[in-house]
């Protein structure tokens, strides 16, 4: 309907019968605007401006909030299915502890003891998944500048394993069963819109996360020499200051791509960041790290070459970084190996394969 036609509405549904009722209708619109109500309809994101009030002709076109279909086009941000109206976003923090808490319920309900199977097509029947996705609209009017470090680093990893579940259940499993697939669905179907700017996955972890850094698909990393490729965020990209510094690499432990082989899925506040990402850790490498002393042998997950920049700067800097996170035994027989060969360059490091199979619990 248009701006036009629902103050037409609004006004002839008025209990009083005066000259006032247009400039009544039109309070009453706003209201409906402020409260999301109301939506104005538009293919991009309106300036502040045109959701200030209903314009009171027939160009500008509103829906009811209630009528927004949720599952958006594939590249479009998936929280983008209605335009947040003139209502200023709540503080950063307060919106991300509302998503945390709506994610908590949800994880309740739907993962897995354990934390590795989720089960999507429960999600996608779930009333209260489709509360928590109407919620993630708020993002989009959302200042990250007032957050810490370590606030920020929470809400990234929250928001970075909510939008893989979400964008699963939307858009469903089967563009991510492939390499070329999965590419999509990191680099463009995953999408929110975060303060006016959009954020695929790639943008969450290797942007804000690690600092503007390169992805472990560009050339650069692939080769092995990662100076020669550049972070996602350019130039004067106003999503550059947001980002993580210093690089904290316990973050690979904490994201959760979707896949089998990807660490259990938990959620992170600023006030235990520490304590979480430490037991993230933990849990990751007791399963993923293998030492052969006899053999001069550790085995490891994929994630530690794709990554390997990040936790050292040379072979035996990034087994040192291990002994912290091993249990006992693990860790006994990685010091073993490194006080005999402390530059490490008779140890072979071998990774293990990578299970892109989905997490479904089904």
């Amino acid at each position: 309907f248009t701006g036009k036609a629902l103050l037409d509405w609004l006004a002839q549904h008025s209990s009083s019968s005066s000259s006032s009722d247009r400039s009544a209708a039109a309070a009453q619109a706003q209201q409906l605007l402020s409260a999301n109500a109301v939506t104005l309809v538009s293919d991009k994101q309106p300036a502040a401006d045109d959701v200030a009030a209903v314009a009171d002709d027939e160009a500008h076109r509103y829906a009811l909030r209630r009528d927004a279909v949720r599952a958006v086009p594939w590249g479009a941000a998936l929280n983008t299915h209605f335009w947040w109206g003139p209502a200023a976003a709540r503080p950063a923090e307060v919106v991300a502890e509302d998503l945390r808490a709506r994610i908590l319920a949800l994880y309740d309900k739907h993962l897995s003891a354990d934390g590795r199977a989720v089960s999507y097509a429960a999600l996608k029947k779930d009333p209260e998944f489709w509360d928590y996705v109407d919620a993630t609209a708020e993002l989009q009017r959302v200042d990250l500048s007032p957050l810490s470090r370590e606030a920020l680093m929470a809400f990234a990893i929250n928001l970075y394993n909510a939008l893989v579940i979400h964008a699963l259940v939307v858009h469903g499993p089967e563009q991510y069963n492939s390499t070329l697939g999965r590419t999509g669905f990191f680099q463009k179907a995953s999408r929110y819109n975060i303060g006016g700017n959009d954020y695929v996955l790639d943008d969450l972890e290797n942007g804000i996360l690690r600092g503007n850094r390169p992805a472990a698909s560009s050339v650069g990393m692939l080769l092995k020499l990662p100076f020669l490729s550049k972070g996602p965020f350019h130039g004067d990209d106003p999503r550059a200051k947001h980002v993580v510094q210093p690089l904290d690499p316990r973050i690979h432990f904490a994201l959760v791509c979707g896949a089998k082989s990807c660490p259990p899925i938990k959620l992170y506040s600023a006030a235990t960041l520490e304590e979480g990402l430490a037991a993230a850790a933990e849990t990751f490498c007791a399963s993923d790290v293998e030492v052969r002393v006899s053999a001069k042998k550790v085995r490891l997950s994929k994630i530690f070459s794709w990554y390997f920049p990040d936790f050292g700067a040379d072979k035996a800097a990034r087994l040192r970084f291990l002994l912290p996170h091993l249990p006992e035994g693990t860790r006994d027989r990685l010091a073993q190996l490194l006080a005999a060969d402390p530059a490490a360059k008779c140890i072979s490091v071998k990774h293990k394969p990578y299970d892109w199979t989905i997490n479904a619990a089904e």
